[in-house]
């Protein structure tokens, strides 16, 4: 299910996955496209440039296969100062 109650197909086979959470700050992007990934993996494709997906994942601390829902929105890339980039590298 969608931020706005409205459901798509399920990706991956991932049924029973969560619903999509959607960041408040964000405006809800509709679905523009499926693509496959080079694992074989379909992705939704939002207006907005977000990814989200549907599948199925071990959960190691469950000791099973359960079905999850990501959402990965773009953001600024941020240019780190050069004493942040020495602390980086000496860590």
């Amino acid at each position: 299910m969608l931020p706005d109650g409205s459901m798509q197909p399920v990706l991956n086979a991932a049924y029973g996955a969560a619903k999509m959470i959607w960041p408040r700050e964000r405006p809800d992007s509709r679905i523009v496209r499926t693509v496959r990934d080079a694992n074989g993996l379909d992705w939704y494709e939002h207006e907005d440039g977000s990814m989200s997906i549907t599948q199925i994942l071990l959960r190691k601390e469950l000791g099973r296969m359960e079905p999850i829902t990501n959402v990965f929105n773009p953001a600024p890339t941020v240019e780190l100062g050069s004493e942040q980039k020495g602390s980086a590298k000496s860590r």
